[in-house]
């Protein structure tokens, strides 16, 4: 039986050493590190958009509770950094196949997007792949259309 995505980042019992950071639900620990999931606008100097990159955070809490977020990094010279954070319903996904359906249907606002665009990108399904199939994550169930011995 496959496991979900929360089950595998509780069995990486990656909650060892300093935490990664303190938030106002505690302290976490990240079950692989950040992965990039987008980026996009300017390069961030003068009059050009700002350097926007979105990654996955797969957090373990100190109280056992498992979360998944989107984290939203902007950064301009002329205005400095910002950080946002949105919750991903991806925790009972259990292939990356699902994993990658479930980041393309959610949609963060940004500076450039007007009402939000997806979290995700397919130029980052190498590493998203990787880091997920790390945990114990399968790609994919078969193909439907497999042949079947009779």
């Amino acid at each position: 039986m496959m496991k979900t995505l929360k089950e595998l980042v509780i069995k990486q019992r990656c909650r060892k050493g300093e935490s990664h950071a303190k938030t106002k639900d505690g302290a976490f620990w990240l079950a692989t590190p950040e992965v990039k999931m987008r980026s996009y606008g300017g390069d961030g100097i003068g009059n050009n958009g700002s350097d926007i990159t979105q990654h996955l955070q797969l957090r373990h809490y100190r109280s056992g509770e498992v979360k998944a977020y989107a984290h939203f990094h902007s950064w301009h010279q002329n205005y400095g950094s910002s950080d946002r954070y949105t919750s991903l319903d991806i925790l009972d996904c259990t292939t990356v196949e699902d994993v990658i359906s479930a980041l393309l249907a959610t949609k963060m606002r940004s500076d450039y997007d007007g009402d939000g665009d997806s979290v995700y990108s397919s130029y980052n399904e190498e590493a998203l792949t990787e880091a997920l199939t790390s945990l114990g994550m399968a790609v994919a169930l078969p193909a439907p259309d497999e042949a079947v011995d009779a």
